[in-house]
């Protein structure tokens, strides 16, 4: 088991490289219904897992972006502990022009930087941590990349669904509740819905919203904190070398 503080330095010490990666996610326009886009985000998430020491497939599919399955090697045995996110936006082609990615006053803004490049980024950030050793887990991770959960999820969720039946825990980097809370339950994005709704519909321990705090989610004034970034890593990182034990 590694520290939880020394956990944290890490991902505190590599803040500006991670905020480079993010702008040119943010740059890598995904809207739900630009094909093009998402492919393209697939396979360079794919490169970028694959650098860091994961194995990673696009699947693909005709009636909407590809969807990406990213598989890190634990030690051990036992169930995967799943990391699950989704490549689409609700931003189309151009809008990055208009807004480009900017840093001001702590926050990092940008179409899709809440929901959700920063929590691609999330996942980036601990599969890289995983690979150097400042985690540790004996179970498999995985990552899985839906291409549109924005619209439904039609395309993404049969190839979802048995992948989350074969984990043990499924951990959604959707935006949090106001404040950093993650969500635990929908209706009654809590409201609203996520592709976390699915696995949890499923029976399957779910944790949801443990993306980065932020505001404006399908909004102009579209943000996240940036102090909170590293402390989100962190969260997550930890969450999976517990699950793993």
């Amino acid at each position: 088991m590694i520290a939880p503080l020394d956990v944290l330095r890490h991902f505190s010490a590599n803040l500006d490289d991670a905020l480079a990666l993010l702008k040119r996610l943010v740059e890598m326009e995904s809207g739900s219904s630009d094909k093009r886009g998402i492919d393209g985000l697939a396979e360079f998430l794919a490169r970028e897992f694959v650098a860091r020491g994961a194995r990673a497939e696009v699947l693909l599919l005709t009636g909407s972006g590809n969807a990406l399955k990213v598989v890190w090697r634990g030690t051990g045995s036992g169930q995967p502990v799943l990391f699950l996110g989704h490549l689409d936006t609700v931003w189309p082609p151009g809008t990055a022009a208009v807004r480009p990615f900017a840093l001001k006053d702590g926050k990092a803004y940008g179409p899709g930087v809440l929901d959700m490049k920063s929590g691609i980024l999330l996942c980036l950030l601990v599969c890289s941590a995983l690979h150097e050793q400042h985690l540790r887990s004996n179970s498999d991770v995985l990552f899985f990349f839906t291409p549109d959960e924005e619209t439904g999820s039609a395309g993404g969720l049969p190839l979802l669904t048995p992948i989350a039946k074969a984990c043990r825990a499924v951990l959604c980097v959707e935006p949090p509740l106001p404040g950093g809370g993650a969500k635990t339950f929908r209706k009654g994005e809590t409201g609203g819905g996520s592709d976390g709704s699915f696995t949890a519909a499923l029976g399957i321990p779910t944790l949801d919203g443990l993306g980065v705090d932020g505001d404006g989610a399908h909004a102009v004034h579209e943000h996240i904190l940036v102090s909170d970034l590293p402390r989100r890593a962190a969260l997550l990182g930890l969450l999976a070398q517990e699950l793993s034990q």
